[in-house]
């Protein structure tokens, strides 16, 4: 018995989505890179002492601290795969996303997955399509209203 074409199909799809997933957790930010680079200027920016980066865990949280203040900076799944840890881990704290140049409340799950596979089959044709940044932002409550402002979610994404 020879397997359909649909059922070769979605064995591909599988592969490639699990492969995929697999790829993005295991990658985390390098605070040299230029995500890691962008979450420490935006901290440094606000007076905050980024602690030593520890790349152990998932996500993997770039922190900065200024007295009971403390903001972390994360480099998430477009997928959607890390929200509930995410989530997990900002008990008691506000937790945002930074998308697009726009910060959420709630990761835009939809758009983000769009978002990444159309960039990627843009570059999988040829086109130079840059990776898609979406980042997981924790503000303590002891933090001055404004140490995470609108603008800042340009800096992280773009």
């Amino acid at each position: 018995m020879r397997p359909s074409l649909a059922s070769l199909a979605l064995g591909l799809l599988l592969c490639a989505t699990l492969a995929g997933k697999v790829a993005s957790l295991a990658r985390t930010p390098d605070i040299a890179s230029d995500e890691g680079a962008a979450a420490v200027a935006l901290m440094n920016q606000r007076g905050l002492a980024v602690q030593p980066f520890n790349p152990v865990g998932a996500p993997a949280w770039i922190v900065g601290t200024l007295d009971d203040c403390r903001v972390r900076i994360a480099e998430v799944a477009p997928e959607g795969w890390s929200r509930a840890i995410v989530a997990q881990q900002a008990t008691n704290e506000r937790l945002l996303y930074a998308f697009d140049g726009r910060f959420y409340d709630q990761q835009p799950v939809t758009s983000t997955w769009i978002e990444n596979y159309r960039r990627r089959l843009a570059r999988y044709i040829g086109f130079d399509e840059p990776a898609l940044r979406l980042f997981a932002v924790t503000v303590a409550p002891a933090c001055p209203a404004d140490i995470v402002r609108p603008e800042d979610a340009i800096a992280l994404t773009q």
